[in-house]
């Protein structure tokens, strides 16, 4: 079986939670065999709230901030669904992530060649006025 990413786990779950109004129903999402066992979909719950993405409540609608449990609530926030919606989600700001870090070196490896040749320009255009600078010098104190 596949080991699946934490990205792609956190995104499963965010997108099972419209589906399963009780962290209980979540199970069938994710059965033992599979991925996540229970502690770590309670993990992944626990970082959609923290994140904001999620919020836990009881039967009665308040708000539950200690561990979940199987009888409690889940509900995506606007901020999940706009998360889901408009950023992909945490598997494409990951991506994104390592495309920008890719494109950082790429730009660092750049930069240090461009370094290397302005300053060999440099060398040799003082070295190249330095030449005719004596040449000048010498027609005009040697004749």
């Amino acid at each position: 079986m596949r080991v699946k990413p934490p990205e792609e786990l956190l995104d499963d779950v965010l997108r099972a939670i419209g589906l399963s109004p009780q962290l209980k129903d979540l199970k069938r999402y994710f059965p033992d065999t599979g991925q996540p066992r229970w502690h770590e979909l309670i993990q992944i719950v626990e970082k959609l709230r923290d994140d904001g993405n999620i919020y836990i409540v009881k039967e009665n609608n308040q708000y539950v901030y200690e561990e979940p449990t199987d009888e409690h609530y889940i509900r995506k926030s606007f901020k999940g669904i706009q998360f889901i919606a408009n950023q992909g989600g945490y598997q494409e700001v990951r991506r994104r992530q390592l495309a920008d870090a890719a494109r950082q070196v790429t730009e660092a490896q750049r930069n240090k060649y461009l370094f290397w040749i302005t300053a060999s320009i440099g060398i040799s255009t003082f070295v190249a006025a330095l030449y005719y600078g004596l040449e000048i010098w010498k027609y005009f104190h040697c004749h």
